[in-house]
């Protein structure tokens, strides 16, 4: 399982109360110094160990139950990277609304134009909003919200944009 997706593992194992018992039972038995033997489980906690091992919760060396290492694991992983800059209104590399505040809205417009063209480019209105749609669910409405922001410009006869000049 992939570094940042364990901690899935992990809360549904401990999803069930019963498992949740046996896990402390065996940390307390650990700490104690007389850890806790599979085969002294009964057949329903038998199962349950199948689930906290295969989830790096409990460790099993010979018959001997042990508390996994995946806390300090997932711990020392480290916290996803949060986006910041005008990445952090998108959701999955896409636009699912604008901020409220004008300097950031202007902020991502422009961040989305010089993704979309570069200086030199200039782009038809069906290019421009294919490029676009990579971005929005409504990309002829971001298309004139560029615009109107300043941060593209439309031909006199509007059969091309280009990005504004600075």
């Amino acid at each position: 399982m992939a570094a940042d997706q364990r901690w899935r593992g992990v809360v549904s194992a401990l999803d069930d109360p019963a498992r949740r018992v046996l896990y402390a039972r065996i940390v307390l038995a650990a700490d104690a110094g007389a850890p806790l033997h599979a085969e002294a489980l009964d057949p329903a906690d038998a199962r349950r160990l199948r689930v906290l091992t295969a989830s790096g919760i409990v460790t099993v060396t010979g018959e001997v139950l042990l508390p996994g290492e995946i806390f300090g694991a997932l711990l020392s992983s480290g916290a996803p990277r949060v986006p910041s800059g005008p990445e952090r209104f998108l959701i999955g590399g896409r636009l699912r609304g604008l901020p409220r505040r004008a300097r950031d809205r202007a902020e991502l417009f422009g961040w989305v134009a010089r993704r979309v063209l570069t200086p030199a480019e200039r782009l038809g209105e069906r290019e421009l909003t294919a490029r676009l749609a990579e971005f929005a669910d409504d990309p002829v409405a971001l298309r004139r919200q560029l615009v109107d922001a300043g941060e593209l410009t439309r031909s006199p006869d509007g059969t091309d944009y280009r990005l504004a000049e600075a």
